[in-house]
């Protein structure tokens, strides 16, 4: 489950990466070289993958494509029936499995070379081609520093069968490892649990591993590890009555020193030079800084700092940009253990801290203690503001009360300026110095407004005048306006021609993407790159094909992408329920409408597209056609003569 969690989404992103920012970079990539050709051998790739082998993964040598290398970090065996990855202490049973390939160009070499784009670019190994799932080429304006280029390659499907009898079986899970502790016995491991199959008795025995670690022959592992730092893989080999053999491996974390037997620290002293400073009516709510004379090697993480605002029972968080108000408020803080010294120091129990020789309390409700760090929370007296007389008038407004981007003709929510004055006489009064027109400023303070205009708008700058005339200003910055998604026009139905659907598919042929033509429904337009050819699995949409793939018999569909971006998003959007008919026959919508203030877009799916031996079979959403077809798959008439397909069947029409 791990596995799964942790790979999906790294690999939808990457995927996404490269279908939508792979051909972007294109012009900013012309003075590299491109690689079209990479060949690989690999000696261990068609022995790892038999029944009851752990699934490791192979080792691959380059030998046509360099400087673009394996990242055999990234590359891993999937099992072809959950499309997941499988750990390489997993076995392989019986299934569908492929080996996912990620092939990397990094460094300099990034900038003088890229992959070719993905219909393109040949990967071939032990002389097999291998079919590119994507490829991605970045740009330093992308990746922020440098040039990097990717792809994503897969393997051919591996059948793998179960033998007949009951074949040894040696499977560890995965996600097992053990932590060991200084100069303390792990726990002792049944590998005997793992095993099965095979001819009893089985022996197990030690393969390699950390020295301190033992195997026994009936397959206790035990041990007492005597210096800390890192530990090898344990491999360990099972051998069955019959003389079959399997191995497996199990993962030691790095041996450190036990929390219990770890130094204490319980005392901890410290001094600030800025923390009477800050708390003043109008200040900044800035982080402390703190200097620790007692109490090493905690240490007080500043960045885990706040003042607090008490508000009822509770205590407020305050950021670091906004200002003191009246108020009571204190201080809070993270105390912390960790790197080097976390191996070797722990935060004790009944810890004590002073801040400039006054004692703060210790938040003991969030104590945490792991194998390499601990912290707690300690926080100070408390700290009452008050609102001074006879100061000089002050006005200065938070950048973080920013009117952010606004919606042409809603309303923005009306917001008060009124506490970011604070001296002078009062009562004050404010008003608009400068800014977009339709934002208003009583002289309360309060700030509203309807924008009428999509476009970018200036500063308001505000004033604040007190009883005596005296005046301050400050300036608030104001986002830009878009369009109110409510408000743009719906686009409901959209039409479209398209004169080659039944003439890219056939057997043999490239998996080429359909032209689509938008003869009603303007400004939706039809998003080639985005849109793809599937196979059909059990009414089911399955694998998504590449447009150098090629159509095999079976069925197929083809996913296309309908959006609406640029300027005339401002105007438009696809409606939830928008319809698309192509020549005339609805297509089915296959996913929700996604819109936001750049874009909306949605995906239809076209009718099913059954191939045989003989050709197109038939064509319907739901296995009925709308048309008639011709053996070749061409759109025919009611009046065409000859063998025509009508509802999947062959019909000679004279």
């Amino acid at each position: 489950m791990l596995m799964k969690q942790l790979f999906t989404p790294l690999r939808i992103l990457f995927l996404l990466l490269c279908i939508f920012i792979g051909n972007a970079t294109a012009k900013a990539q012309d003075t590299q070289e491109t690689i079209s050709l990479i060949e690989l051998t690999s000696a261990d790739y068609t022995v790892i993958p038999q029944y009851g082998n752990n699934c490791t993964k192979p080792k691959f040598t380059v030998t046509t494509g360099s400087p673009a290398f394996v990242s055999s970090g990234n590359s891993n065996w999937y099992s072809r029936q959950t499309d997941y990855p499988v750990g390489d202490t997993d076995v392989f049973t019986a299934g569908s499995y492929f080996y996912r390939l990620y092939i990397f160009i990094t460094g300099d070499n990034a900038a003088k070379y890229k992959l070719a784009p993905y219909d393109e670019l040949v990967v071939k190994v032990n002389g097999e081609a291998w079919k590119v799932e994507s490829v991605g080429n970045f740009t330093p304006a992308e990746t922020g520093d440098r040039y990097q280029s990717q792809a994503i390659i897969s393997s051919p499907d591996i059948t793998i069968k179960k033998p007949e009898g009951d074949p040894l079986i040696f499977s560890i899970p995965s996600s097992f490892n053990v932590t060991p502790y200084l100069n303390r016995a792990i726990d002792p491991i049944s590998l005997a649990d793992y095993t099965s199959g095979g001819e009893k008795p089985y022996t197990f025995s030690k393969v390699s591993g950390p020295d301190w670690v033992n195997v026994s022959s009936d397959g206790k592992v035990t041990g007492t590890p005597t210096v800390a730092g890192t530990n090898a893989e344990l491999v360990v080999k099972v051998t069955d009555n019959a003389g079959t053999e399997r191995k497996n491996k199990i993962s030691f974390d790095a041996t450190t020193i036990h929390p219990a037997d770890k130094e204490k620290v319980t005392e901890m002293e410290v001094t600030s030079s800025d923390y009477a400073t800050i708390p003043k009516y109008g200040n900044y709510c800035s982080y402390v800084t703190f200097t620790v004379t007692k109490g090493s090697p905690a240490y007080v993480k500043t960045d885990m700092g706040s003042w607090r605002k008490k508000v009822g029972d509770e205590w407020q968080f305050t950021p670091p940009e906004d200002i003191f108000t009246a108020g009571t408020y204190r201080y809070e803080v993270q105390i912390r253990i960790d790197g080097e010294a976390g191996l070797t120091h722990v935060l004790g129990e009944g810890f004590t801290f002073k801040m400039n020789g006054e004692s703060w309390t210790v938040d003991n409700t969030y104590f945490v203690v792991e194998d390499t760090y601990s912290y707690l929370w300690v926080y100070g007296p408390e700290v009452v503001i008050t609102e001074p007389v006879g100061e000089p008038l002050t006005f200065t407004i938070p950048t973080s009360s920013a009117i952010e981007k606004n919606y042409k003709g809603k309303a923005i929510t009306e917001v008060s300026v009124a506490a970011y004055a604070f001296g002078g006489e009062k009562p004050y009064t404010f008003s608009k110095v400068s800014g977009p027109e339709w934002i208003t400023v009583s002289s309360e303070g309060v700030i509203a407004g309807t924008p009428t205009e999509i476009g970018t708008n200036s500063d308001l700058v505000i004033r604040v005048t007190d009883k005596a005339g005296n005046y301050k200003e400050s300036t608030m910055t104001v986002g830009e306006t878009v369009a109110n998604p409510e408000d743009r026009i719906d686009v409901t139905e959209i039409e479209a021609t398209c004169e080659d659907l039944t003439t890219i598919p056939g057997l043999g042929k490239n998996c080429s993407r359909i032209n689509l033509t938008i003869t009603s429904g303007s400004p939706a337009f039809y998003s080639s790159t985005n849109s793809y050819w599937y196979t059909v699995k059990d009414g089911r949409r399955g694998d998504r094909q590449q447009p150098t793939d090629q159509f095999t018999a079976g069925e197929y569909v083809f996913l296309t992408c309908i959006m609406i971006n640029g300027e005339y998003n401002t105007t438009h959007k696809l409606a939830s329920d928008v319809k698309l008919k192509v020549n005339g026959t609805a297509w089915r919508q296959a996913t929700s409408v996604a819109y936001d203030d750049r874009y909306s877009y949605v995906y239809f799916y076209s009718p099913f597209i059954d191939l045989t031996d003989t050709g197109i079979d038939k064509i319907g959403a739901d296995g009925k056609p709308a048309v008639r077809y011709n053996l070749k798959g061409q759109r025919v008439d009611e009046n065409y003569k000859g063998v025509v397909i009508i509802n999947g069947k062959k019909v000679v029409v004279k």
